[in-house]
């Protein structure tokens, strides 16, 4: 194809069961004008194949050695031929409508660099259990930090498009990290461009997929977060209001993320990235509760961690009912369920 409107990229890496959904998902949409950019990250499984199979001009797939899903997402963007390209990973899927809403937004929104949409969390393959979207109207266009504060959920893989122009003013996604690589790259849009979200429900987001990234114990190395933290406070260029509000965000961030690690064991990992948020922060109260629950024995922790997953579990449980209630979710042809 030629000049497509929007080019959707799906980073593939061993996600056989669920490809096919994805794919089928982006076919199914109302708005037509598209290309699909598969980047096989190395994939030892048959879904490079599947995708092979699928007969549809519109679908490109591109073989790479195993870099991970940022150089594949930065491949991806290099081989779009579109001027906004969507981001999906292989795992999640839309709702016909994405992409209409997607573009939409661009048209109405022409100096914003991101686009949004609502989206739906899924558990156990099929369970909805969580709306995330904005409050306060059936779109917004401003302030990445401010939508956030206002229930945006610009934080997925699978819900959000970019103009291309923007990567040559932020860069691209960095390699080498396995969590938060995609809430860094959404940060460093923010800094400098305004957002346009929409209320409607229009992804859906598998969190409980076994082998998703959100369960990857990623404590090795410093979060690209810390990067950017270093790169803002060095930056000259960015406006103070914008700048204090990101300072706030990513205390936050930061302060999540040193606590997953804790409640995963890595003690030694959580005192290093302690130093780092004492040294930008200072002492603070996160920083104060986080030192206290880094000295709690961890048999004791893991029995405040267990009760607050069964805490969660059911007012997990519960939203799932609720969101059920409302929630219709189509099937695709072809697509293999796990």
């Amino acid at each position: 194809m030629s000049n497509p409107s929007i080019s959707v990229v799906v980073p593939l890496f061993n996600k056989e069961p669920y490809v096919c959904r994805a794919i089928n998902s982006v076919l199914a949409q109302t708005f037509q004008d598209l290309e699909v950019v598969v980047i096989n990250d190395g994939s030892t499984d048959h879904g490079p194949e599947l995708v092979r199979q699928m007969q549809d001009p519109r679908i490109r797939l591109i073989d790479q050695e195993n870099a991970g899903v940022s150089a594949a997402r930065n491949r991806g963007i290099k081989e779009a031929k579109s001027e906004l390209i969507a981001f999906l990973d292989a795992d999640d899927e839309w709702l016909p409508g994405f992409l209409q809403t997607i573009v939409g937004l661009a048209d109405r929104y022409p100096n914003a660099g991101a686009y949004a949409t609502g989206y739906l969390l899924l558990k156990d393959g099929n369970h909805a259990y969580r709306k995330m979207t904005i409050r306060g109207g059936s779109e917004r266009c401003g302030c990445y930090f401010d939508l956030l504060r206002s229930g945006a959920g610009t934080w997925t893989s699978s819900n959000i498009a970019v103009r291309r122009a923007v990567f040559d003013k932020v860069g691209f996604f960095r390699v080498g990290h396995k969590l938060a690589e995609d809430l860094d790259m959404w940060f460093r849009i923010g800094l400098r461009y305004k957002f346009a979200c929409s209320q409607k429900l229009c992804a859906l987001y598998h969190y409980y997929q076994p082998d998703n990234a959100c369960h990857v114990a990623a404590t090795s190395k410093t979060s690209p977060l810390y990067i950017s933290l270093l790169e803002l406070k060095r930056a000259q260029d960015i406006d103070p209001f914008i700048k204090k509000k990101a300072m706030k965000y990513l205390s936050r961030q930061l302060a999540k993320g040193i606590e997953h690690v804790l409640h995963r064991g890595s003690r030694d990992v959580a005192r290093r990235r302690l130093r780092l948020y004492r040294t930008h922060y200072g002492v603070t109260a996160s920083y104060v509760r986080l030192r206290v629950l880094n000295m709690v024995p961890l048999f004791l922790l893991n029995v405040v961690t267990r009760f607050r997953l069964l805490l969660v579990r059911y007012v997990l449980t519960v939203r799932s009912t609720v969101c059920e209630l409302c929630v219709s979710r189509p099937r695709y042809e072809g697509s293999k369920e796990p």
